[in-house]
């Protein structure tokens, strides 16, 4: 039977931080933490009050340890700490819990559908947590640190995982390019970008109510050529943002014909 005591991060990056600054202590006992980057754990160490190890087998027993590392280190990890910790988490979207299974029949998977960075705050109680878990003795504990996280928690399988991690890419990092390139625009036309805010923040809001299909305007959703045409060729030195936008007016257009 799991007998858990103790948190352990290994992983000295975002994730690490932000998780370090939302799990203070486990059950009335301090967080401890592992990163290849001594001096980036300790730092974390320091900052959330958390207790630093200077190499892995330093972690004690009884410990979940949470995999805040690179997908293709988690396995290598998993091996190693095999015969150190009874219950095994890794933070991916995009891999399998098979990658931890090998090395503990106590394994689970937290994918929080959230870009994390440094200097933005994150609010865990905003943050969808998408879980999968090996057995149901895993699925007790697991949900104790998914509790101690506050977010709206979501059970799914490995392929749907991917899917959703697939439509987050595009829905985040995707557009996010977009701005890249519009801001790029912006600054060689000396455009003030923040003028642009108000109407991104109101485009974000609207989809709190109303689903993306019933909110699509602009030029191309009603057949307006000489405007597409106009800023096709505006965009002739801007080759990235002109592909760009040739595209999405096609294929809004060709929506709109169906």
């Amino acid at each position: 039977m799991l007998n858990l005591e103790h948190i352990c991060l290994i992983g000295s990056g975002k994730l690490s931080r932000h998780l370090a600054k939302q799990l203070p202590i486990f059950k009335g006992n301090p967080i401890f933490i592992w990163g290849r980057n001594s001096e980036q754990a300790a730092s974390i160490a320091d900052e959330f009050g958390l207790i630093h190890l200077n190499n892995l087998q330093e972690i004690p027993e009884n410990s979940a340890v949470l995999l805040c590392v690179s997908d293709n280190a988690i396995e290598q990890l998993a091996n190693e700490l095999k015969e150190k910790s009874p219950f095994l988490i890794h933070f991916s979207g995009t891999q399998s819990i098979n990658r931890l299974t090998p090395y503990t029949p106590n394994a689970a998977v937290i994918w929080p559908n959230q870009s994390f960075s440094s200097a933005v705050h994150i609010d865990w109680k905003n943050v969808p947590l998408i879980l999968e878990v090996s057995n149901d003795e895993a699925k007790v504990w697991l949900m104790e640190i998914v509790n101690a996280l506050e977010g709206p928690a979501v059970f799914l399988d490995e392929e749907s995982r991917k899917k959703l991690h697939l439509a987050a890419v595009v829905a985040n990092n995707f557009i996010n390019h977009l701005m890249v390139l519009t801001e790029s625009w912006c600054i060689q036309n000396k455009l003030d970008f923040n003028l642009l805010l108000p109407l991104i923040n109101q485009s974000t809001q609207n989809l709190q109510n109303q689903s993306p299909t019933q909110l699509q305007t602009g030029p191309a959703s009603r057949n307006d050529w000489t405007t597409i045409h106009a800023h096709i060729e505006m965009l002739a030195n801007f080759p990235q943002l002109k592909e760009v936008y040739t595209l999405f007016s096609n294929q809004l257009a060709e929506k709109d014909k169906n």
